[in-house]
């Protein structure tokens, strides 16, 4: 034990001795350690967590191969599938228990402050229960709340948004949030482990149905609509 403490003490002494050296080495090993868990932690997010579903085992990501895009870049060999597409796959699928569709994008929170920015995802009706989840508080979207365009004005928000923003208010259900200057009425608030399918990224999400699409993506952006888009699906159980 004794030559232990001789040993650190002389290391102190050696270190002390060369203060430039000795900065430059805690900087190195501070850099290293720093790197080494932003990369864990971004790994562990993606390929070692499953996100919070039931059966995520069972859960499938469907893309597109473009033969016409592939031969034209073949650094895009894969792509989202469209939202017309996908309304394809739904109303012919005899593969899958079902399909749903998102779109990241982000909208604008108004009437609380200043403005903020949030990442939202627009979503099919059958999002939420194609994934298995249900709300803590309230509901979450019922099977015709994305088919009139512009009609289904509700939103279902993530625990972290509810907690930050609104203080875990569990009267704020029924009440409305403004969202790029379109009021939504809230019908629920979802479990605190789920953000929706985008592993990594903010946990302050909302989720808006499809049919609101041009209040969502408003301007030029609307015009993406019918060609972006991720589809998820559930293969059928055994």
């Amino acid at each position: 034990m004794e030559t232990l403490r001789q040993d650190v003490r002389f290391g102190f002494r050696s270190l002390a001795a060369k203060p430039a050296f000795t900065l430059v080495a805690m900087l190195s090993l501070a850099l290293g350690i720093g790197a080494n868990t932003a990369i864990f932690t971004v790994t562990n997010a993606v390929f070692l967590s499953p996100i919070p579903v039931r059966e995520p085992s069972r859960l499938m990501r469907i893309e597109t191969s473009d033969r016409v895009t592939k031969s034209s870049n073949p650094a895009l060999d894969r792509s989202p599938v469209s939202v017309l597409n996908y309304q394809d796959f739904r109303a012919q699928n005899d593969v899958f228990t079902d399909v749903a569709a998102f779109i990241p994008w982000g909208v604008t929170l108004s009437g609380k402050g200043d403005p903020e920015p949030l990442p939202a995802q627009l979503v099919s009706a059958n999002y939420f229960d194609l994934l298995g989840v249900g709300a803590i508080l309230g509901r979450t979207f019922l099977a015709d709340e994305d088919q009139k365009p512009g009609g289904n004005p509700v939103c279902v928000l993530s625990h972290s948004l509810w907690t930050r923003q609104f203080g875990a208010d569990p009267g704020l259900v029924g009440r409305t949030v403004t969202l790029n200057s379109v009021p939504y009425t809230v019908l629920g608030v979802v479990p605190a482990n789920f953000k929706g399918t985008v592993t990594v990224g903010d946990p302050d999400v909302v989720w808006i149905p499809l049919s609101m699409h041009s209040q969502v993506m408003s301007g030029p952006a609307e015009g993406l609509y019918k060609c972006s888009g991720e589809t998820a699906a559930f293969i059928p159980g055994h």
